[in-house]
């Protein structure tokens, strides 16, 4: 009895060690399979970061051969390039996330600012320049005395009307860096009443000459394909033909890429107020020419749910009150349309590239 006892214990342990054995055989096979897995997941991830890496840096590398050629597309203008009523959007937004999902590898600059007239958006554009219109002036750190400011052709001019003025700072006086600033008035139109000029160097003493040009920091957006929208807050006496000569001597300042640029039409008035001016652009600028309103008056007729008075003022070729923003401004819906307008006008024309 005792041997057979012993030798089911031997048994048993056999069995036992056997199993043990047996188990962690399996047991190491799963982990080694699980080790590859993750092994194997690994390499997969650093495959994708290295996929991934590689495609930004060629991404990088496409972009500065694109930029160097075309550095971007400059939108120029008040209101209604600067976005006014939009909640989300502006045309410029639009035209820049279309063009990201489209692949073109160029950035979009807003450098809209809503109450200039046509002469501020072409000041700070250098196209006809700001200049002081004082005799002299002397400048130590940052004097006191106004520095009166006119367009090159005689006529106010209006910049820093906002917080935010882009294409301004900084600016170069006679050759000398600096900043120009302003104090806004109290009517009840904001206007710009004392300019001053800081140096960038404040022990710079310097004596500017009546009619010195201000040169503005739109001089970084010469060469960049160029699209403006001017005109909705005067500046052009009313005469269709001095607003067509001013988008004209925009043009004819522009870069390297002059030949590439957009002119947008007035966004207010109708077919009959604006016959004449629209005439005049078409014939001037041809396809690089949109007619804004008519643009959106078509979207606005295509939609089936339009009231009665927003139809008439579409087929009159007025933008309905469904794309306005109260009383000012247009809505996110008519900005969408126009960055459509002008992405499918930069394509039609070949001027931005991938």
């Amino acid at each position: 009895m005792r041997s057979r006892n012993k030798v089911i214990c031997i048994i048993a342990i056999i069995l036992a060690i056997g199993g043990f054995i047996g188990f962690y055989t399996w047991n190491s096979k799963v982990e080694a399979e699980k080790a590859e897995i993750v092994e194997q997941k690994i390499a997969q991830h650093d495959k994708e970061k290295e996929a991934a890496e590689r495609l930004a840096k060629e991404t990088e590398i496409k972009r500065a051969e694109i930029t160097a050629v075309i550095p971007g597309v400059a939108c120029w203008g008040d209101d209604f390039t600067y976005g006014l009523g939009g909640i989300e959007k502006s045309f410029p937004s639009v035209l820049e996330d279309l063009m990201d999902k489209n692949g073109y590898l160029m950035p979009v600059e807003n450098l809209g600012i809503y109450d200039e007239d046509s002469l501020t958006v072409l000041g700070r554009a250098n196209a006809i320049p700001f200049i002081v219109k004082n005799e002299k002036y002397i400048v130590g750190k940052m004097d006191k005395d106004v520095i009166n400011i006119v367009s090159q052709n005689g006529e106010p001019v209006n910049p820093l009307l906002h917080e935010n003025n882009p294409a301004v700072n900084p600016v170069t006086i006679e050759g000398v860096e600096g900043t120009l600033y302003g104090g806004v008035g109290s009517e009840s139109v904001e206007k710009v009443k004392e300019y001053f000029f800081e140096p960038k160097d404040p022990g710079v003493s310097m004596t500017i000459s009546a009619g010195t040009p201000i040169i503005t920091q739109g001089k970084d957006y010469k060469d960049y394909v160029s699209v403006l929208s001017i005109g909705n807050n005067g500046g052009w006496n009313d005469d269709p033909a001095v607003l067509v000569e001013q988008q004209k001597r925009f043009v004819e300042t522009r870069g390297k890429n002059k030949d590439k640029y957009i002119i947008i039409g007035l966004v207010d008035g109708n077919n009959e107020t604006n016959a004449h001016a629209d005439s005049l652009m078409a014939s001037a600028f041809g396809d690089r020419f949109i007619n804004i309103r008519e643009y959106i008056c078509n979207a606005a007729l295509d939609e089936n749910q339009l009231s009665d008075e927003d139809k008439a003022a579409a087929l009159n070729g007025e933008i309905p009150q469904c794309y306005r923003y109260e009383n000012r401004g247009l809505n996110d819906d008519a900005y969408e349309l126009m960055g459509e307008a002008v992405f499918n006008k930069l394509e039609e024309l070949g001027y931005i590239i991938k």
